[in-house]
């Protein structure tokens, strides 16, 4: 499994020193901003928060992260915004 950037972060350099706010958190600070729909990064940057928060954490793969979008695998349309 490829481990991106920021999970090397976590898992290298511990919870609090990551790219998530530096990149996501600006990205929807940016739509708020703007007044501009950002659905999929907002799922991404909550899922983040929520498994960075994890004592235990390790990189989930591409499926895992689409099964806890609720992403339909064909149209990959998110369900629930």
């Amino acid at each position: 499994m490829v481990v991106s950037s920021m999970a090397q972060d976590i898992i290298q350099n511990g919870r609090s020193d990551n790219e998530l706010e530096g990149i996501n958190g600006y990205l929807l600070a940016m739509a708020d901003k703007y007044n501009v729909d950002a659905p999929y990064n907002r799922a991404i940057y909550q899922l983040c928060q929520e498994e960075f928060s994890n004592s235990n954490f390790k990189p989930m793969s591409v499926s895992e992260v689409w099964q806890r979008m609720n992403l339909d695998g064909k149209n990959q349309s998110l369900r629930s915004a």
